[in-house]
Formats: structure tokens, C-alpha cells, sequence
């Protein structure tokens, strides 16, 4: 099913978002790490592109979204191999985290393994499990590194890390619970100081486009989710699929199976995950989507089903109670297989949200090709969209740069590139390309002397425009015709 929904859906269509990631790969390859956070934002990460430096010679379409299926494995993988009870490999735990994982609906993986950034803060938070039985101090420190770095690189691992530093601040390691608390805080307090150090530097530096919300609560909001789960946790809920209240569910039996195991550790930590999940409810920003897996509300919870998954592990669960889940978990894996394409094909026919432009990754490629073609025919130094509509431009102006020959491409109105605006805005060129819905009249505001010359129409593009002259600065004459630009500067 996995191979399925990768081939129907992440290889064959993209975003706006995703593309970006393409872009970064490109830059870091040729050694230009111009900021780890996800490009034009103080969070996120571009740890993906990262991760995919060493493996050249595969597409980036196609490679980024293994690496994004690999990080999304991760915690699933890690909870496989260590197991319970001190062992490495323990049955019950391996046969919970592939029963879960293969519960998953296909929703659950369209959205993880998009490479924009969806499950990096789970898996970077995961690592922490590799520490769990390690009764040092800086066991307990590097719990809770991993914990608030998880969040740290992306908020959506929230859940996970207090589910985990909760689990190990009681569980019995040997010491008293003053000292765990404070190890496991120093881990804290040394990824607080690296956060806050890091958004200073990029508050100042200029490449900030877009800052995180500002985060209000209201009561009044977790009754209007309550209403209606399934926007909320639809596309994460694991084996009764498209129903969020499964895991309300799961919440109410993780408390009684820890109470009647008498397992301290795990029940504070489940109430713990209760109380915090239903109140996030609350939070205006984790109403920021839609029902599109491009754009899912469900996006805000990836690390519920990781986190659920790990109590559920260091509960006392008799292995035969999984073996009438194994042919019911197979026989669904097979019908969600045999839907793939269907489900892909729903997801990108009825995207329902105006906020991320969706691309067809071989019309994009032929598209950059097309303008590839104008670059190298009119020499043009740099391409310029905007503003108006245009067809999927915010995919074109970050794809093609790292898919063609193209050094210089940019959409002004909402750049996150900024350092190439900078480069934009000097006087030094003598030719480049305009793409725009706007008339002759309404550029040549800005041009001066230089020329204006509208070229032949393209597939995607009717208006594009080749402006010539000596000592030309695109930037100051796209605002000089009167269009706003995002501050580079």
C-alpha cells in the first residue's frame, strides 16, 4: 500500500511547498546553507533536503519523497528494534508498532510523506528512545535534548515530547524524581537557549517572510472541534479510518489498562496526553487547514499516533491479543491498496483549499523546459513573476532554478528567497525576463530608458516581456512600476 500511494500520488504530484524543498536541495548541494529553518520562516526545518545531500543521481521528485517516507519510519523503526523491558527486540512491541503503522490510513502517509517538513519534529524527538533505559544522567539529559529539539523543529512534535518526558520523569530508573527532573530540564534549558539563539540571528538577518501565528485560545473553539473530529484527526485515525474519535478511545483505555497494570509512568503520561490534546483544541493555529492532505488539519498531529503508539508499548500486552488483528490489518492494506489511485486521483481533483498551489510534476518539468528555452534564447539574466495571477508561478519560480539552467528566478510579491531579491537589487544587468499579467503601459512605469519587448506565448504564460538596457536593478524598477515586494533588506 505504501509503494502504492507513493507512486500514484507523491510521484506524480506536487506543491508549491514541496517544491521549495527540491530548491533546497539544490542550493545545499552547491554549498549555499542559507538557513536551517524552512526556508523564509522562523520554524521549521529544511531537514529533509539535508538528509538527501549524499544521494545524488536520483530525481529530486523522487527522492525527496523516500527520504520523507524514511523520517516518517523512524520512531516506528526505533520502537521495532529496542523494545520493552530492557531487551532490544521484544515481540509485543514490534508486533504494536507494525499493527499500528499498517492501521494507518492512506491519508496518514500522503500527508507524512510530503517533504514539507511534516513528520522531521517526530522522528528528531524519537531519538530520545535510544536513551530510554540509559539510568546515567545524561540519559536523562539527552531525553529531554531530544524532546524540546523535536518541537524545536517542528511544534507539531509537541505531544510526543511531553508523552516521553513525562514517561521517563516517572518511570523507575534508580533515582530519586528531583534529579530526574532536573537532567531531563537541562536538556531543556540547553535547546531553549539554541532556539532562542537562532531566531534572534534569523529575526535579524533579514530572511524572515513568514513568522509563526500568534496563538490565541478559546474555549469556544475545542466545542466547535468536538463537533466534528474527523477534520481535526480523520486523516491520522489509525483502523477505524476517517473517524477522530478513536482516539478518544484510545485515550480512555490507555488510562484504564495503565491504572489496572499499576503502571505510574504510563498513566501520568496518557492523562497527560489527554488533557493536552483535547485543549490544543483551543489554539486558533491548529485550525489553520482544510480537509486537503495538502493542507490537513490532521497535519498539526502527526505525533498523536506515534505518541499513543509508544504507552501502548510499555503497557504489559499479550502477544496472542494481536493475532486477530493481523488478517484483519492485511485484508485492509490489500483494499486501501486497490483504492490507491482512486484516493490519490480524489485528493488532487478536489483540493479544497486557496492557500497551496497544486502541480502536476510532469507538467511542471515540461513547463520549466518551455521557459528554459526563452532563458537561454533571449540570454536573459534573471526572471521576474508577478504580480497577478499567474499559473502556478510560486511552483515554477522555485522549481525550475533547480530543474534548468536558470540562476535567477523570482516572485517578489511573497519571495522566500530573499537572498536572491538581494542580488535582484544592484545595477548590474542588461537583460531579463518579465512574466506578468499587467500591460506594456503599466511596466514601462518603472523602466526608464531600458526597452520592453513582449514575447511569444507559451503553454503556462501569455504575458511575458524581455526588458533590455544598460545598468539596469530588476528589483527597483518592478517597484518603481508601483508592486510591493516582500523586505529583503
Amino acid at each position: 500500500m505504501h509503494a502504492a500511494i507513493m507512486t500514484y500520488f507523491h510521484f506524480k504530484t506536487t506543491d508549491m511547498d514541496q517544491v521549495l524543498m527540491w530548491y533546497g536541495l539544490d542550493e545545499m548541494r552547491k554549498g549555499n546553507f542559507h538557513m536551517p529553518r524552512y526556508y523564509g520562516q522562523d520554524y521549521g526545518s529544511m531537514l529533509e533536503p539535508f538528509l538527501a545531500i549524499p544521494f545524488t543521481g536520483v530525481d529530486y521528485d523522487i527522492l525527496l519523497p523516500y527520504v520523507a517516507y524514511g523520517v516518517l519510519l523512524v520512531p516506528y523503526i526505533l520502537m521495532i528494534v529496542l523494545g520493552t523491558n530492557g531487551k532490544f527486540f521484544a515481540l509485543a512491541s514490534a508486533l504494536s508498532a507494525v499493527c499500528f503503522l499498517g492501521a494507518m490510513p492512506t491519508e496518514y502517509l500522503m500527508v507524512g510523506v510530503m517533504p514539507k517538513d511534516m513528520a522531521t519534529g517526530v522522528a528528531v524527538t524519537s531519538l530520545g528512545l535510544l536513551f530510554l533505559r540509559n539510568e546515567k544522567w545524561y540519559g536523562l539529559f539527552l531525553v529531554g535534548f531530544f524532546s524540546l529539539l523535536g518541537w524545536s523543529v517542528n511544534s507539531n512534535a509537541a505531544l510526543f515530547g511531553a508523552v516521553l518526558t513525562l514517561y521517563t520523569l516517572f518511570s523507575n530508573q534508580g533515582m530519586t524524581l528531583l534529579k530526574r527532573g532536573l537532567y531531563i530540564g537541562l536538556g531543556y534549558a540547553v535547546v531553549t537557549v539554541m532556539h532562542v539563539m537562532l531566531n534572534v540571528y534569523l529575526h535579524n538577518s533579514g530572511m524572515i517572510v513568514h513568522s509563526h501565528w500568534e496563538l490565541v485560545f478559546q474555549f469556544g473553539l475545542i466545542a466547535s472541534a468536538f463537533e466534528n473530529l474527523d477534520s481535526h484527526w480523520g486523516h491520522i485515525a489509525v483502523l477505524f479510518h476517517a473517524r477522530g474519535w478513536i482516539y478518544l478511545v484510545l485515550f480512555v483505555l490507555l488510562l484504564i489498562v495503565a491504572k489496572v497494570q499499576k503502571n505510574k509512568a504510563v498513566f501520568i503520561a496518557a492523562l497527560a496526553l489527554t488533557l493536552i490534546t483535547c485543549l490544543s483544541l483551543g489554539v486558533n493555529k491548529i485550525h489553520d487547514g482544510t480537509s486537503s492532505v495538502f493542507f490537513s488539519l490532521s497535519r498539526m498531529y502527526m505525533a498523536l499516533p506515534v505518541a499513543c503508539l509508544f504507552l501502548l508499548t510499555k503497557l504489559n500486552i499479550n502477544t496472542k491479543l494481536y493475532m486477530p488483528l493481523i488478517p484483519l490489518i492485511a485484508t485492509l492494506l490489500i483494499i486501501q491498496t486497490g483504492k490507491a489511485k482512486f484516493k490519490a486521483d480524489e485528493q488532487v481533483m478536489f483540493v479544497n483549499n486557496t492557500v497551496i498551489t497544486i502541480s502536476d510534476i510532469k507538467d511542471l518539468k515540461n513547463g520549466c523546459k518551455e521557459i528554459e528555452e526563452i532563458w537561454i534564447d533571449t540570454k536573459a539574466q534573471a526572471i521576474l513573476f508577478g504580480p497577478g495571477k499567474l499559473h502556478e508561478a510560486w511552483s515554477f519560480s522555485r522549481a525550475c532554478p533547480c530543474l534548468t539552467e536558470i540562476e535567477l528566478m523570482v516572485r517578489p510579491e511573497y519571495e522566500r528567497k530573499t537572498w536572491d531579491l538581494i542580488q535582484l537589487d544592484a545595477d548590474t544587468f542588461s537583460q531579463f525576463l518579465w512574466f506578468s499579467t499587467e500591460s506594456v503601459e503599466t511596466l514601462s512605469a518603472g523602466i526608464g530608458k531600458a526597452s520592453i519587448t513582449k514575447l511569444d506565448s507559451i503553454t503556462y504564460f501569455k504575458n511575458i516581456y524581455l526588458v533590455q538596457g544598460a545598468n539596469l536593478n530588476p528589483m527597483q524598477i518592478y517597484k518603481d512600476a508601483g508592486f510591493e515586494s516582500v523586505k529583503y533588506k
